[in-house]
């Protein structure tokens, strides 16, 4: 009898605790618990300092940012987690990924954004970045990256993907390479032979011009239009996903090996078109910045004939400081400036280089 009561009254709780929870729900008020990192306990007020923190990270992740150099800097920083804990990047990820963040209540699956949270960044940011991070996360399955400043830069002359660096043995010597993702994933191959190059080869032909383009011929990158920056990074995502889904069909039984090139084809172009969009209005702020600072720092003073006489020396120290840069930063300066092309054929010559 006393076990029945008591089973009752658990039962009784429980449900007097499911109203509360559905009223405060209803209110827009998130359920009491934890304090998420960003906010205050009461789960609403936004505490200033980690918010600030949080655009940072979004700023940069939409500039091109591993969430690894931001993880790096918020460590390094002593910015810790709302449990006082360092982070890692699968933290971060998932931080990024709650729509808390653009004033949104997550409840029991249903996201209300008529809620009393107050919001640290905008929808369209965060839209943006988790379109980035979930293309990021089917980008490249069944192999371990390799971090080389032109991946996800250079595009395949043959399809126009773009192009990853990885380690390729032939006879018997280990060298960095860049592939086409159609190399990097078999199940992606439609029949044609896509473009590969040795990093030794382009990497310094890249450097090269990116010298020229900023130091020699005075290139500058413009201030870019965020609202038009944000539409454009989530057009070129829906466009990758969309080129994964196709890329699915390709491996299914009986399917139209033909009809899918020609959607693949179409895909592609419309992802060069929206790329040429982003990148006309100059959209890396970060390459911005970098552009402006390596132009102010190598362009000699003085007249033509001095002009001249000291760019042949100013290329050894812009190297050195290309070099000295994370890989984050080469990859935004050079995105920012220079168009990348690999064609088929052999050495450095198949290599299509043109500033932005």
């Amino acid at each position: 009898m006393l076990a029945s009561i008591a089973r009752f009254e658990v039962r009784r709780k429980g449900e007097r605790q499911q109203r509360a929870n559905a009223a405060r729900a209803d209110k827009g008020v998130p359920l009491m618990g934890r304090r998420p990192f960003g906010w205050e306990v009461d789960q609403v007020t936004v505490r200033e300092s980690e918010a600030e923190a949080i655009r940072w990270a979004y700023s940069q992740v939409l500039a091109g940012a591993s969430l690894y150099s931001v993880v790096k800097a918020w460590n390094d920083q002593s910015i810790t987690s709302a449990q006082g804990n360092a982070w890692s990047t699968a933290q971060l990820r998932k931080m990024f990924k709650r729509e808390r963040n653009y004033g949104a209540l997550l409840y029991k699956g249903t996201v209300s954004e008529d809620s009393a949270i107050e919001p640290i960044v905008t929808k369209d940011q965060w839209q943006a970045v988790v379109a980035i991070l979930e293309g990021r996360s089917t980008a490249g399955k069944g192999r371990k990256p390799v971090h080389s400043f032109l991946t996800n830069v250079v595009t395949c002359g043959v399809c126009g993907s773009r192009m990853r660096a990885n380690w390729v043995t032939f006879k018997g010597k280990r060298t960095r390479n860049y592939l086409c993702e159609t190399k990097l994933d078999r199940r992606l191959s439609d029949g044609r032979t896509h473009v590969g190059i040795a990093a030794h080869i382009i990497e310094p032909e890249v450097v090269t011009a990116l010298w020229m383009t900023l130091v020699v011929q005075g290139g500058r990158a413009e201030q870019a239009d965020d609202a038009e920056v944000l539409r454009l990074r989530i057009a070129l995502s829906d466009i990758e996903r969309r080129r994964r889904a196709v890329q699915e069909l390709w491996l299914e039984d009986g399917a139209d090996h033909t009809h899918l090139r020609k959607l693949l084809a179409g895909l592609g172009s419309e992802w060069d078109k929206t790329n040429q969009a982003l990148t006309a209005i100059l959209s890396e702020n970060v390459g911005k910045g970098l552009s402006d600072a390596l132009r102010e720092a190598f362009i000699p003073s003085g007249d033509e004939q001095e002009h001249a006489t000291a760019l042949g020396g100013s290329k050894e120290a812009f190297v050195a400081a290309f070099e000295s840069m994370s890989t984050d930063a080469q990859r935004e300066l050079v995105r920012a400036n220079l168009s990348v092309q690999v064609n088929p054929g052999y050495g450095g010559k198949r290599v299509e280089i043109a500033p932005r």
